[in-house]
């Protein structure tokens, strides 16, 4: 077996799709950003202690949920809703 002596290269081709990869990796940062941020709003309009961070965290694995559905949000958000609703008329 000859040993190879030359500088390692990746093909152009290579280059470009994992250039390609990193942009769409910096655009999923950046949307998820959006989404944590709408969500802290929507959450904070329920109930103003509310953490979006904190509630996003999964104690089991001691990290961030790095995938949340919409409908997920939603069910989490009418939960809350129906909670403090019911809360409210209990303490009138």
């Amino acid at each position: 077996m000859k040993i190879k002596l030359d500088e390692p290269t990746i093909p152009n081709d290579i280059q470009q799709k994992i250039r390609n990869l990193q942009v769409l990796l910096n655009q999923a940062d950046n949307l998820r950003d959006e989404i944590l941020a709408w969500y802290t709003s929507e959450l904070k309009s329920y109930d103003y202690r509310a953490d979006a961070d904190q509630e996003l965290f999964d104690p089991g694995t001691g990290a961030a949920v790095k995938r949340i559905s919409g409908l997920a949000i939603m069910k989490a958000l009418s939960e809350l809703q129906i909670f403090n609703e019911v809360r409210k008329k209990n303490m009138r």
